[in-house]
């Protein structure tokens, strides 16, 4: 799981730094905060996917694995140096890269992440992390609900 997150943060910041002209990587940057963003409100699973609602991919989905891999792409030195791209992200994609970013907040044991896992239903896909062994605070209800009292968590 943890190979497949560093994989896909990889291949976001790889996509942004192909393109040479500042422009262009500004636009990949801003798909990605769009898919990766999770600020919307949850919708009808079959509305349709369209531009507008492209934003709302990882929120309607719930994975917060694919989230956390993206929001870690883009955070990525090589891709946070790009003065003049970042320059081209408008304030709205911004803020929705920020609302991502605290979301995954490592401040009080992931009290952010916590609390929004605490408040959607299932089905989810969490971000499981490196430290598996804080697995109490990172396997949340919301997939033990569904799982049998026989399932154990090693």
């Amino acid at each position: 799981m943890i190979l497949t997150i560093r994989q896909i943060a990889n291949w976001v910041a790889e996509s942004v730094l192909s393109k040479e002209d500042s422009r262009k990587r500004a636009a990949v940057v801003k798909h990605f905060i769009a898919v990766a963003d999770v600020s919307g409100v949850r919708r009808n699973m079959n509305t349709q996917c369209s531009p507008i609602n492209v934003s709302q991919r990882c929120r309607l989905l719930q994975n917060f694995s694919t989230m956390v891999a993206i929001t870690s792409g883009l955070n990525t030195p090589p891709i946070r140096r790009l003065k003049r791209t970042w320059e081209q992200v408008n304030q709205r994609f911004a803020g929705q890269l920020s609302i991502c970013e605290s979301t995954i907040d490592s401040n009080k044991n992931f009290n952010n992440y916590r609390s929004t896992l605490a408040r959607i239903t299932p089905p989810c896909v969490p971000f499981i992390g490196k430290k598996l062994s804080q697995k109490k605070i990172l396997v949340p209800d919301c997939v033990t609900r569904n799982l049998s009292h026989d399932t154990h968590f090693y």
